[in-house]
């Protein structure tokens, strides 16, 4: 058998290791080429039985606002990857982003929004591992050449990130990547398996290893648990989203109208429950009330409805007045600079 084949590759959201085998690698090689946006992505692992490395904690959220299902690794990229797809500055995620062992262009390269922009290259992860004095920990692995042929090429295992968010403010166009366990003592305590011999990085090296990457092109990391924000925030986003998810067979855009009628009702009525605002609209237009019902769930989503968010929302209890702003209260975490 040819050398590496068999060697095990541990995600960081890994509760078991997953076989790296030359398929799988030139499967992943293969799902990211530059240039592929929106509906196009494919991140490098599905969460799917078979390439999930934990597959009961797996998650598949799709996301209205790129157009395609978001394949997160665990409950904590889930619960992350919906905030980022909240956030309006976030115009695009890639999750499950490889980090390319060799010079590439910036991740936006290529894309219609950095136009005109100078943005400087990533370097690649042998160069990183080369700077650190850590070249020999790199994992390789042999890949047949072609189906039948008996001859192997020598390719360097890649590392996988979490979620690479790109996002715009007034300067334009800019990455964040967001690097994600479940809890603060994730970042301290080595995958299981992931440091068979000599070739597997601690959980230091691995950490410093994607925020060299990432800041070779000038991009920010920044390390994330959901403890750092409100678990009833993100309560709330898991169930708004829930609200919109069934569009995902039916996407039919927002309703505008519906959107105004239910401004105006909450502003008359700032006490009204979900279920009284629905019904009242339901009164009041033709439409069937399934989907007023997704209509009214998009409205807080897209934040055209202002209601608390760090307080609980029922179908049957009245919903309050934002009195904190999310987005300003969490805007460090979408900075391109801290």
């Amino acid at each position: 058998m040819p050398r590496g084949v068999g060697s095990p590759i541990v995600s960081k959201a890994m509760k078991k290791s997953v076989r790296m085998t030359g398929d799988r690698t030139k499967l992943i090689y293969s799902r990211q080429p530059l240039g592929l946006w929106q509906d196009s992505y494919v991140p490098s692992i599905l969460a799917t039985k078979g390439e999930a490395p934990n597959i009961s904690g797996a998650r598949r959220i799709f996301s209205l606002k790129l157009g395609r299902t978001l394949h997160c690794l665990s409950p904590a990229e889930a619960s992350l990857a919906r905030l980022a797809d909240y956030h309006p500055a976030v115009f695009e995620v890639h999750e499950q982003k490889m980090l390319s062992p060799f010079p590439a262009p910036h991740p936006l390269d290529g894309h219609p929004r950095s136009k005109g922009l100078f943005l400087p290259p990533i370097k690649g992860t042998l160069d990183v591992l080369e700077r650190e004095g850590i070249a020999q920990k790199q994992g390789r692995i042999q890949i047949r050449q072609t189906k039948d042929a008996d001859q192997y090429t020598d390719v360097a295992i890649p590392y996988i990130g979490d979620l690479l968010l790109f996002l715009e403010d007034q300067e334009g166009p800019y990455c964040l990547n967001w690097n994600i366990k479940s809890t603060a003592e994730g970042f301290e305590v080595a995958p299981r398996d992931s440091l068979r011999k000599t070739r597997g990085l601690t959980p230091s090296e691995r950490a410093q290893l994607e925020r060299q990457y990432y800041l070779d092109a000038g991009i920010r990391t920044l390390d994330l648990t959901p403890d750092k924000f409100s678990s009833q925030f993100l309560d709330n986003l898991t169930w708004i989203f829930s609200q919109l998810e069934s569009l995902e067979e039916n996407p039919a855009p927002f309703n505008h109208t519906l959107f105004k009628f239910f401004q105006s009702a909450f502003a008359t009525k700032p006490s009204s429950s979900p279920n009284e605002l629905i019904a009242l609209a339901a009164s009041q237009h033709s439409y069937p009330e399934p989907y007023i019902k997704r209509q009214f769930w998009g409205c807080i989503w897209t934040r055209q409805l202002s209601v608390e968010l760090f307080e609980p929302i029922f179908n049957d209890a009245p919903l309050q007045p934002q009195a904190k702003d999310p987005l300003a209260f969490y805007d460090f975490y979408f900075r391109r600079q801290s």
